[in-house]
């Protein structure tokens, strides 16, 4: 209807296996001619549906003003925008079977204190110091570590990212983070790349699942930080150590 937001989704649901089961079906909507950055997938019903085998069931959603609309900074209130908004059904936000557009003629368009605060849709979702300091008008506080403390556990790796022993690691955790990544992107590179970087070296052991182990660490931590005479004092312990533990380690992992 003219000047109503008000929507009913229609659609059949059926268990194709030899089980009885449940499903939750999830509707996400995405505002496809916004003028602020939104999400892709805005999850705004959903209900859980139980299903004997072969059965097939009617579902339907209702969704109304609050499923289309964003919050305005400058008009106090919630606002549509006018244009196409794409319904999507699916299992998961990552598993979407039914998609369906709907526009609306009638709507309002977002007041400039609102592009202030929402990022403009040409800005990747990725954002940087800068544009997060114009969104938020807020100054990011300062790193207040100090370059020459020395290095220990809780050091983030960001922090010796100079040193070429922490830039090794750096590059083969993020490899291995984008690995895990079907079709990775460019700002999925930089995402990981951040995170790894803020990663304390003991995080390092704790998700190395065995391959490293925290003598070798320390060992480490000394050669970044030049105590090359703990060095020379700790390698044919660690050496040792180190050894037995890959020993130990894959007896079990083969074994247990």
């Amino acid at each position: 209807e003219d000047g109503s937001y008000d929507v009913t989704i229609t659609f059949e649901l059926q268990n194709v296996g030899n089980r009885s089961g449940a499903e939750i079906s999830q509707c996400y909507i995405h505002d496809c001619d916004s003028t602020f950055y939104r999400p892709h997938h805005e999850l705004k019903a959903f209900t859980k549906v139980l299903l004997k085998p072969n059965e097939v069931k009617r579902i339907v959603l209702s969704l109304s003003k609050d499923a289309f609309a964003f919050w305005d900074d400058g008009v106090h209130n919630w606002i549509v925008e006018p244009g196409d908004f794409e319904v999507q059904i699916g299992s998961s936000s990552r598993d979407i079977h039914l998609k369906h557009t709907i526009s609306f003629a009638e709507g309002q368009e977002g007041s400039n204190e609102a592009r202030q605060s929402y990022t403009p849709t040409e800005i990747s979702p990725y954002i940087d110091s800068a544009s997060f300091q114009a969104m938020t008008n807020n100054r990011i506080p300062q790193d207040r570590i100090h370059s020459n403390q020395k290095l220990n556990e809780n050091s983030p790796l960001g922090k010796s990212k100079n040193n070429i022993i922490c830039r090794l690691f750096i590059n083969l955790i993020v490899k291995t983070m984008l690995s895990e990544i079907e079709n990775p992107r460019k700002v999925d590179e930089s995402f990981s790349r951040e995170v790894v970087e803020n990663l304390p070296w003991r995080g390092i052991v704790i998700f190395s699942r065995g391959w490293l182990t925290f003598p070798v660490l320390t060992l480490l931590l000394h050669m970044m930080n030049g105590n090359w005479l703990q060095v020379i004092w700790r390698t044919p312990y660690t050496f040792v150590h180190y050894l037995c533990h890959i020993f130990f380690f894959r007896f079990f992992k083969n074994n247990v």
